[in-house]
């Protein structure tokens, strides 16, 4: 990713962040919308605990965004749960277009298209690197 995209993913974090259990709460309904049969991946956890774990899964992200080699083993161990949970490569998809909405949604006007590629680069790069790790672990 280039500096301006992490800035502006960096950017717009910060003015979610406040309110970032809002964020996971209006992400998670967005997925559950676009992808109904991901629910059932989610059976184990309380809604509220799972929220808090997301935004503070997206938030440890966004801090570390710049810094491949710190973001490289969590995001790597993240994909291996993820399967272990029974999450496939197909489900990704539905993920990061429930992120943008949800962002979309909390910053409104402030959600520029500039921001939202930033996004968009982010987690495609963060979820090719979650399946990639999580198929070669299968091995």
């Amino acid at each position: 990713m280039t500096p301006e995209a992490i800035q502006l993913v960096r950017e717009s974090w910060s003015q979610v962040e406040a309110t970032r259990l809002d964020l996971a709460h209006t992400f998670y309904r967005h997925l559950f919308i676009i992808a109904p049969a991901t629910r059932n991946l989610f059976n184990q956890v309380p809604p509220a605990v799972q929220d808090e774990k997301f935004a503070d899964m997206l938030g440890e992200i966004v801090r570390v965004l710049d810094r491949p080699h710190q973001l490289l083993p969590e995001v790597t161990l993240l994909g291996r749960r993820h399967m272990q949970y029974g999450v496939t490569a197909a489900d990704y998809a539905p993920v990061g277009d429930a992120l943008l909405l949800a962002l979309e949604e909390k910053l409104g006007d402030r959600f520029t298209p500039r921001m939202h590629a930033a996004w968009r680069e982010a987690y495609q790069l963060l979820a090719h690197v979650m399946v990639r790790h999580a198929i070669r672990s299968e091995d």
